[in-house]
């Protein structure tokens, strides 16, 4: 009798900031019997014995769940006089990974090189996270990042760089994801 709509039975999703994520429910119900009634629950397990929410869903067809890091379990049913139809069942599971905003290591912020004649050789590093598959490493010579002189794709959170000259020069990095199709996050902050 009911068919979910969104979101797909085996989900992975990113969580950047905050303590949940909001995720949209939605389903098409056919005629229902007489006193019967629509159930959502999610639990920490697949076999529903550690129950987060259960909700009753009269009239409805769409919903919003705020969900916290780690794996749940979702499932819609249906009840007849309290009694659930199992062959109404219809279930998935929703894995939350949060992935935080790189931070820049080294060089310290507003680190000063000098050299004579040859250009300095400069490490840049920074903490990523384990979901990102890439990073876009950027310096340019103007805080806004605009028109960069280095744009880098690189797997490792570290690059090596001996060509910039005297002047003050801004970096970032920006995390890629290919979880879902996510492509581009959140860019660390801007230091020189």
């Amino acid at each position: 009798p009911i068919t979910v709509l969104e979101p797909a039975p085996n989900l992975q999703l990113l969580k950047f900031e905050g303590n949940t994520l909001p995720l949209q429910f939605s389903w098409k119900l056919d005629t229902l019997p007489q006193n019967s009634q629509l159930v959502f629950e999610t639990a920490t397990d697949k076999n529903f014995s550690q129950i987060q929410e259960q909700i009753g869903l009269s009239g409805l067809n769409s919903m919003k769940i705020n969900f916290t890091e780690g794996i749940h379990y979702w499932r819609f049913y249906v009840t007849i006089d309290g009694i659930p139809l199992e062959e109404s069942q219809e279930t998935g599971r929703i894995n939350i990974l949060h992935a935080t905003t790189p931070a820049p290591v080294v060089p310290l912020d507003r680190e000063s090189f000098t050299y004579r004649t040859k250009l300095p050789t400069v490490r840049f590093m920074w903490n990523g996270n384990e979901y990102a598959t890439s990073y876009l490493f950027e310096v340019a010579d103007n805080l806004q990042m605009n028109n960069p002189v280095i744009s880098q794709t690189t797997q490792r959170p570290s690059s090596i760089i001996s060509t910039l000259n005297a002047g003050t020069w801004y970096w970032r990095v920006t995390p890629y994801y290919t979880i879902n199709g996510r492509g581009y996050g959140k860019a660390s902050k801007v230091q020189y």
